[in-house]
């Protein structure tokens, strides 16, 4: 199955978390491209639109059919899709699910008792067709979430979640099938304790995420996730 991964980093020099991160895709064979290099960050609104670009570029050389979109930072991908996730990806854009609220009201209302049911921008995959479909839509609804006072990727995919209707689905991987998003109150301990499959090197049968996300502040990370997603990558 053709697939490639792609991430925005603009930084001149590479940061070790970056470096992980490459080293983790590359050790999955997967081919992937850094958008936004050398260049000003301007927001969440450009960074879509690099992504955007990227797929379109990515469309018309008709080499890929698939794209992962990841942080870089405090991301790592631990195995390839499989071919049933492949067929699920035929017709679904998987989005990133997560503890935190980060979306807009109404849909923190309407998931308030689902505690996995929130959004989270570091983590896409589905066919670059759809996926260009998405990113256009969510340029499209920016100015309509300009009604609360931060809005980032999240507020805006929140919206088109709600409220946008597209040919295929666009699905939160609430089972964190896709990626595991890690949350504040995860640590060293629980998270070998409650999901051993994820960083065991000796166990293949048993299922594990394609990708391990440890989201927030870099220079801040989820205590002692780092240190683990090093042991993962090695």
């Amino acid at each position: 199955m053709s697939i490639i991964v792609l991430t925005c980093d603009t930084k001149k020099e590479k940061c070790p978390n970056r470096i992980r991160w490459e080293r983790s895709v590359n050790k999955q064979k997967l081919k992937y491209s850094i958008l936004g290099e050398n260049k000003l960050w301007q927001g969440w609104k450009w960074r879509i639109k690099q992504y955007l670009d990227g797929l379109i570029k990515l469309e018309n050389e008709k080499k890929y059919t698939y794209a992962m979109i990841t942080d870089c930072w405090d991301v790592i991908i631990q195995r390839r899709p499989n071919k049933k996730e492949y067929k699920i990806l035929d017709n679904t854009v998987i989005l990133g699910a997560e503890k935190q609220k980060t979306g807009i009201f109404s849909f923190s209302e309407k998931y308030k008792d689902n505690k996995w049911h929130n959004i989270n921008g570091g983590f896409y995959i589905g066919k670059i067709s759809n996926l260009i479909i998405l990113y256009k839509e969510v340029l499209h609804k920016w100015d309509a979430c300009k009604i609360h006072k931060k809005v980032n990727d999240q507020h805006v995919l929140s919206y088109v979640f709600m409220y946008s209707k597209f040919a295929f689905n666009i699905q939160l991987d609430v089972k964190k099938r896709f990626v595991l998003n890690f949350t504040k109150n995860v640590n060293k301990q629980e998270y070998i304790y409650k999901h051993k499959s994820i960083y065991s090197k000796t166990n293949k049968n048993i299922y594990k995420p394609i990708a391990l996300h440890n989201p927030g502040n870099p220079k801040k990370p989820i205590h002692n996730l780092n240190n683990l997603f090093n042991l993962i990558v090695s």
